[in-house]
């Protein structure tokens, strides 16, 4: 039920009847209570309750930790610590506490750990977080962690050691942090699919990300991306690559070996040439190489019979060189000025 980003300021007792009620939205709300009869709620799953800043949680969890609920939305919600009601509800799959600088996250740390044993995804991005205590890498069913917007963050000395002991995790966000380097022991998230490291200062990945055999997607765009290690051949499952606002200079050595490769992304580089390498992405479907200074494609573009989209935008391809791509990819919408 979407009842968010509404002005009402109470929730009627006829709440209670909706028995069959899974999801519940009252975001952006003036609530100040919940009724009691909330707790007659007892197929409700999910629940958001962010950017109700009003609200008293206290007394809202008291009712809501007697259902079985599973995800819980407190992001905006100018929080100064976790409800203790919220503690008491034992199966929590999913917390979302985006944006509440006043928590002390070295106190959440310990709470969240010691509560909710079975938490898969967790939430904690836009906050002013110093450090990742020892605690949090106690959190071992997590499969899903984003971290972004927290520049205070130092993910190489110490702060990454609690992830990589997360053994579980498949999706892994931490963009937007001002990064510069990624440890080694990046390596041993090997259940990782997705990870995103958008918008920070990469010049490079550690070689131990060819051990993420599982993945499926990696965002590295946005970042100052020189080079990258040969180990990236080893990803036979990666789909999705995305390489854009970077600055490489060269075409990635050994992308050849990303045989699953369906979406690659190399716009708004310095690239000057694609080396013969390209032929051997035989399921790749999208290929931006927009916003680079490459004079002319190899003969080997043609084997790509699956490629649907080729973006060649603000590239310096003549006018035969345009002509020559045409008649190599006839069935492959070209994109280019």
């Amino acid at each position: 039920m979407q009842i968010g980003n509404n002005p009402i300021d109470t929730l009627p007792k006829s709440i209670g009847l909706l028995e069959n009620l899974e999801y519940l939205d009252l975001s952006l709300t003036k609530i100040d209570t919940l009724p009691k009869e909330i707790e007659n709620l007892y197929s409700l799953k999910t629940i958001k309750l962010n950017e109700n800043s009003q609200l008293n949680f206290e007394l809202a969890f008291e009712s809501l930790s007697k259902i079985d609920i599973r995800s819980v939305d407190l992001s905006d919600d100018s929080l100064k610590e976790l409800p203790k009601n919220l503690l008491k509800i034992k199966y929590l799959e999913e917390l979302k506490i985006r944006n509440n600088a006043y928590l002390v996250f070295k106190d959440v740390f310990k709470q969240i750990s010691k509560s909710f044993k079975y938490l898969k995804l967790l939430d904690i991005s836009d906050n002013p977080i110093t450090n990742l205590t020892k605690e949090f890498q106690s959190l071992k069913n997590l499969k899903i962690l984003y971290i972004n917007n927290t520049p205070y963050l130092d993910f190489v000395k110490k702060d990454f050691a609690p992830i990589s002991n997360l053994q579980k995790l498949e999706i892994l966000s931490i963009k937007n942090n001002k990064l510069r380097i990624l440890p080694e022991s990046l390596g041993k998230l090997i259940n990782l699919k997705k990870l995103e490291i958008s918008n920070n200062y990469l010049l490079t990945m550690p070689a131990s990300i060819g051990n993420l055999k599982n993945l499926i997607s990696i965002n590295i765009s946005n970042n100052k991306i020189n080079t990258l290690p040969f180990e990236i051949s080893r990803l036979k499952n990666l789909k999705n690559l995305d390489l854009s606002n970077n600055k490489l200079k060269t075409f990635v050595h050994g992308i050849g070996g990303l045989e699953k490769l369906e979406k690659l992304d190399l716009s708004e580089n310095h690239i000057k040439s694609l080396t013969k390498e390209i032929g051997k992405l035989k399921n790749l479907r999208v290929l931006d190489l927009s916003g680079n200074k490459i004079k002319s494609l190899p003969v080997e573009i043609q084997k790509l019979k699956k490629l649907k989209d080729l973006y060649l935008y603000n590239n310096s391809l003549s006018h035969s060189q345009k002509k020559r791509i045409k008649k190599l990819l006839p069935y492959t919408n070209l994109h280019m000025l």
